[in-house]
């Protein structure tokens, strides 16, 4: 519980001192519509049962399909998870099978040497993505001094979640320091 009260009195602090540096000294992102070539990288190990919904909710996105590549790294999976691959792969849709479980790290790493985009987005199985994400993700590229990007995560439904219980707390505190963060522009 120590190391709990600590972390959160860590975070505050942070954040506290982010929000102000942010609010004096915010640097604003030039956004603009581009259209990168694209990676959607995701490492799985026996994803069978969200894996469908996951490849279909990536087919769906709002983005140009000649500039999407999607690699998907199974990561020793021992359930069906392979064979749903095997049936999902074509041009621009490219599986790489571990044949021993090495853990995420190493996965999206063989992932990263096998990407070709000009950006590499990663997910994972479970997380379902907003048919604009890609697109609202990529247009921070467009000023030069951007090197990074990250979304938002809502847990639950996105149009009911409330972020004040258990691990709502954490993501909401998380996702206010990154936005305050990214206001100073480090």
């Amino acid at each position: 519980m120590v190391v709990l009260v600590s972390d959160f009195l860590r975070l505050c602090c942070v954040s506290d001192l982010a929000l102000l540096y942010g609010a004096v000294q915010a640097r604003p992102v030039r956004r603009a519509s581009i259209f990168p070539s694209v990676t959607l990288l995701l490492a799985v190990h026996n994803e069978e049962k969200y894996l469908p919904a996951k490849l279909r909710n990536l087919a769906e996105l709002d983005y140009p399909a000649d500039r999407v590549e999607v690699i998907v790294v199974s990561d020793g999976s021992t359930d069906e998870t392979n064979n749903v691959l095997a049936a999902w792969e074509s041009a621009n849709r490219r599986t790489v099978i571990l044949s021993n479980h090495c853990g995420k790290a190493t996965a999206l790493n063989d992932g990263v040497a096998k990407a070709n985009g000009e950006i590499i987005v990663f997910t994972d199985a479970r997380q379902t993505i907003a048919s604009d994400a890609l697109k609202n993700l990529v247009a921070s590229f467009a000023d030069p001094s951007v090197g990074c990007v990250s979304g938002d995560i809502a847990l639950g439904n996105p149009a009911t979640a409330t972020p004040m219980n258990g691990l709502g707390v954490y993501w909401w505190l998380e996702t206010h320091m990154r936005r305050w963060e990214g206001a100073t522009g480090h």
